[in-house]
């Protein structure tokens, strides 16, 4: 299965909802999840110490580029006109061994990828990813998604969110869309 990129946004708004330690735990059970080096290290420093339990434990890879590798050198060109981490880390899906899928809740982010052909996602995404490896319930992730159902709230919330079972449904039709590309 394809790999799993996940930028700082996803990871921090997983964590603020609750879901990042079983997200983390159910997608690991089956495919490689990968922070790259500037997301890991300086976007996600607030955050350290669970970034390296879940290295430390295998649960993620933390990649880097090299100084003069191609990936570094598209980095630097991308760098010009995006954010450093997601530069980064659309850099290291192009050169990566298999295309991973980049998650993020950035507009800007899902626009660079895609114009890249990276296949992107947002947290609702991630979650029907982690449902459906098996290591987390719809139960639990509709509980812990429940805060959405208000629209006061904008916690990570994608918009439209037409509800739980819709939004997962949609996300099941991107996801026959990714495995295709």
């Amino acid at each position: 299965m394809r790999p799993v990129l996940i930028d700082a946004d996803a990871f921090i708004c997983l964590h603020g909802l609750k879901l990042l330690v079983p997200v983390i735990a159910s997608l690991s059970r089956t495919r490689t999840v990968v922070l790259t080096e500037i997301v890991a290290r300086q976007e996600l420093s607030a955050l350290a110490k669970l970034v390296t339990d879940f290295e430390t434990k295998g649960l993620i890879t933390i990649e880097s580029l090299g100084k003069k590798s191609p990936a570094a050198t598209l980095f630097r060109e991308l760098r010009k006109t995006n954010d450093k981490g997601e530069a980064e880390s659309v850099a290291w899906a192009l050169h990566a061994t298999e295309l991973p899928l980049f998650v993020t809740r950035d507009v800007g982010a899902t626009k660079l990828a895609e114009s890249r052909r990276v296949p992107a996602t947002d947290v609702m995404g991630v979650v029907v990813e982690a449902c459906e490896a098996g290591g987390l319930s719809r139960s639990d992730a509709e509980a812990a998604l429940a805060v959405w159902d208000d629209k006061g709230q904008q916690r990570c919330r994608p918009s439209p969110y037409p509800g739980f079972d819709s939004a997962y449904a949609e996300r099941m039709e991107w996801r026959r869309n990714w495995e295709g590309s």
